[in-house]
């Protein structure tokens, strides 16, 4: 049935609930990017998980991984690929072509 030819009150009250819709989306829209992170970043944390969440672009990403509480190893993007320091000297372990693990040196 078209709506034209619904009466009036059913009319008005489509059209409030095509509003009030909107206006949720418009909710969700907002609270996902506050929540998640914006959707045009190119940094995401556990991007295969059911929810992965969106970090500022360019964010950078702190691990403590070594010997101790000042092994940190950071990671971000850049123009170049991937900007990877630490406070301690990196060890870059290859373990395929397409994988390789960041570890800490301690010398």
């Amino acid at each position: 049935m078209k709506e034209s030819r619904l009466p009036k009150w059913a009319q008005a009250e489509l059209a409030d609930l095509r509003r009030r819709l909107d206006r949720a989306e418009d909710e969700r829209d907002d609270l996902r990017e506050s929540v998640f992170g914006p959707a045009d970043t190119d940094t995401h944390a556990d991007p295969y998980g059911s929810v992965p969440i969106n970090l500022p672009k360019g964010g950078m990403i702190q691990f403590r991984i070594g010997y101790g509480e000042e092994d940190v190893v950071r990671v971000r993007t850049c123009a170049e690929g991937l900007n990877i320091n630490g406070n301690v000297g990196i060890v870059v372990i290859p373990k395929a072509s397409n994988d390789v693990v960041i570890g800490v040196r301690r010398d």
